[in-house]
């Protein structure tokens, strides 16, 4: 895979003999990027993509905390039916 992202120029290298360096700062560069890739937190990117990329996190989120909401209410039951209104 590392070679495929040399070759595709990704991540940057120095060709001796018949092996590749890579300088330790590219490498963290490189995973930097990955990170980071396909988030509103990706480099160089309009803005107008990353509100859309955020409000669909934001969105996905509140998804995440109904969900959890409803698990801690079933469990609050389960204990004995304590009231979920408190």
């Amino acid at each position: 895979m590392i070679e495929k992202w040399i070759t595709e120029g990704k991540l940057k290298a120095t060709k001796r003999d018949n092996s590749n360096t890579i300088i330790e700062m590219d490498v963290l560069d490189f995973i930097d990027e990955l990170r980071w890739s396909g988030t509103a937190y990706e480099k160089e990117m309009d803005d107008q993509i990353k509100i859309g990329r955020m409000e669909k996190e934001i969105s996905l989120l509140h998804k995440k905390v109904d969900k959890l909401k409803d698990e801690k209410i079933d469990f609050e039951f389960q204990l004995g039916g304590i009231s979920p209104f408190n």
